[in-house]
């Protein structure tokens, strides 16, 4: 019985090894530790010392990885040996020397070794003991240590000072204890030494004692402290930029480099993006900093934002918001600083509607709201820019609720000039006494889009000519106190819903004209033959019935003046508007205006 349930525990102990052995080999698939190619790149292989038997030897580079392993074979031949490292990281490979293998005058090749591929990386040189950069005693004078300061983990740090030679070496030992690190030159001359401070090497606060070691002798030469942040003007110095440039946003921006010009830029500022959206600020990292160039990494997995980013300067415990980085897509151009004041009041918490330059953006533009006003016992959306010195509403055709506008209240502004077929939908215009306004465009008739605008008033401007003949809903029309030389009023009086038979339903409109007194110039005054027709109360309330004479109305006022009227029909040949008759006063005397019913012209 005891050897049959021995038997049985033999067989579970190989049946479980058996299904971890299957397990290990399903879950581990492929090491990419083992798997990706050899490729590295910047490699400083230090030179062979004997002191360095049994003790850790720096390999410097990009690209190790952390299974990687180390082959030194003798030159020019003899048998390699292989070993494990004793850290790994992106930058670094360091491996222990073995304290047995003998010297080889000619130096190892050394080979990296990564799962099944290997990739001599270089020589490992012995030092000559003769060479005199080797035996010259050190002596060294006028040493100047940096501070030290975090911009320089990874980057090179300058040693200036008298007395170095060629093949001199840097060990870093932490005041507050700890193992020395020798670390990589990058340029040695007399006057000064330079090596690239490790990106991995922890911060010590009390700094690193300096070694210099040149063939067997050392000998410490100072300390690289790090420097207090209320010391260091790059951290401390005020924020004070001038001329300041932020680039529009691309696509291809994403992964790449940004450029912020401008003047008094400090080496250790920083770009902070905080997406105007919502969601986290991102600190950027910083590239090339001179005083009148910040180049910073745009972030390869940060989310585009429609309405950019409020970009911020962060420098040490300071921080200074310098604007909007955005998208130039739907940028245009509000030149008026009057009326950017007056839109920005519509919403007064997006201090980046415009940008410097006066652009504005569409997605912000999207917030301006209009606002309703009651005028006249009826709510109008309003663009209200009385008594404002507001000199041109060019751009407001971009803000999305500008085609929702009825009422154009302008009264007292500085306008010169309006383009009304940018804004069909508006009913009611009033831009008078503005002394400055000297053309209003509608457009020509048949020519979309026609205006929905039915009253319109413009006294005390400086207009001379006036097309209101593609607006076939007016029933108000005032402009008087203008130098006006040409009016066109055809059409008034098509629409089917009368809007304007002035003498038919009188209760329902107003029209007052006047030219200017300037004989010397000719003055034209367009219309339709309607305003000849008499007006009854039986003409009112017949259709046909006879007609009589009118002896009144603003177009006999010009005519008495000497403006040229020509009088309009709409019946003519293919619906055609042909010239009916052209009349005014002959020698001084007014002449009575027959009714011009097509069929019984009279001169």
């Amino acid at each position: 019985m005891k050897k049959y349930l021995l038997l049985l525990a033999s067989i579970a102990t190989m049946g479980f090894a058996a299904t971890s052995c299957s397990d290990e080999k399903n879950d581990g698939g492929e090491d990419p530790d083992l798997t990706t190619p050899i490729e590295l790149s910047g490699v400083v292989i230090p030179t062979f010392q004997e002191s360095m038997k049994g003790a850790n030897v720096t390999i410097q580079g990009k690209g190790f990885l952390g299974k990687d392993k180390i082959a030194l074979t003798p030159r020019p031949s003899g048998t390699a040996v292989e070993i494990a490292p004793a850290e790994i990281t992106a930058s670094k490979l360091v491996f222990k020397f073995p304290s047995d293998l003998a010297t080889s005058e000619e130096g190892w090749t050394l080979t990296l070794k990564r799962g099944t591929q290997s990739k001599e990386i270089g020589t490992m040189m012995p030092e000559d003991p003769e060479d005199p950069e080797l035996t010259t005693p050190i002596e060294l004078s006028d040493v100047v240590i940096p501070d030290f300061t975090e911009s320089m983990k990874g980057a090179s740090v300058t040693i200036d000072g008298k007395g170095f030679l060629g093949k001199d070496r840097v060990e870093l030992k932490p005041v507050s204890g700890g193992d020395a690190v020798e670390v990589t030159n990058s340029e040695v001359t007399d006057a000064k030494l330079v090596f690239t401070f490790p990106d991995d090497l922890a911060i010590d606060e009390q700094g690193w004692t300096l070694t210099l070691k040149r063939g067997t002798q050392s000998k410490e030469f100072g300390t690289l402290k790090p420097v207090d942040p209320a010391d260091d003007p790059d951290l401390n110095t005020p924020i004070e930029l001038a001329s300041l440039s932020i680039p529009s946003f691309v696509e291809s921006m994403v992964g790449g480099n940004v450029t912020v010009t401008g003047r008094g830029f400090l080496g250790k500022d920083k770009i902070v993006l905080q997406p105007r959206s919502g969601g986290d600020a991102v600190e950027t990292v910083s590239g090339e900093i001179t005083d009148a160039k910040l180049v910073f990494a745009f972030p390869a997995d940060l989310a585009v934002d429609a309405k950019g980013w409020v970009m911020t300067l962060k420098r040490g415990t300071q921080t200074q918001e310098l604007g909007c980085f955005r998208s130039a897509v739907g940028r245009f151009m509000v030149p008026d600083a009057a009326f950017r004041e007056y839109l920005q009041s519509l919403v007064p918490d997006n201090k980046y509607l415009f940008d410097e330059k006066g652009n504005a953006y569409k997605p912000d533009a999207a917030e301006v709201v209009f606002p309703d006003e009651v005028k006249y016992e009826s709510t109008y959306k309003t663009l209200n820019l009385i008594d404002k010195a507001v000199t041109s509403v060019e751009g407001l055709e971009g803000f999305p609720d500008a085609a929702n506008i009825k009422f154009f209240s302008l009264d007292n502004s500085k306008l010169q000039s309006l383009d009304m077929t940018l804004f069909p939908n508006c009913e009611r215009l009033e831009a008078r006494n503005t002394g400055t306004l000297e053309t209003v465009n509608f457009g020509a008739v048949g020519v979309a889009p026609a205006n929905e605008l039915r009253y319109l008033h413009l006294n005390g401007n400086k207009i001379k000519r006036l097309d209101v003949s593609n607006v076939v809903k007016l029933c108000e029309l005032t402009i008087m106190d203008n130098p006006l030389e040409y009016l066109d009023i055809r059409n008034m009086m098509a629409n089917a819903d009368g809007y304007m038979y002035l003498w038919k339903k009188p209760g329902r409109a107003a029209v007052n004209f006047e030219f200017t007194e300037d004989t010397s110039v000719e003055r034209t005054l367009k219309v339709e033959y309607y305003w000849w027709r008499c007006v009854s109360q039986a003409n009112v309330d017949t259709v046909g019935a006879e007609l009589t004479w009118v002896t009144d109305n603003p177009a006999i006022d010009a005519l008495n003046a000497g403006v040229i009227v020509e009088c309009w029909t709409y019946w003519g040949e293919n619906g055609q508007p042909q010239t009916l008759m052209h009349t005014h006063n002959k020698n001084g005397e007014n002449h009575e205006i027959c009714d011009l019913y097509p069929g019984s012209l009279h001169p």
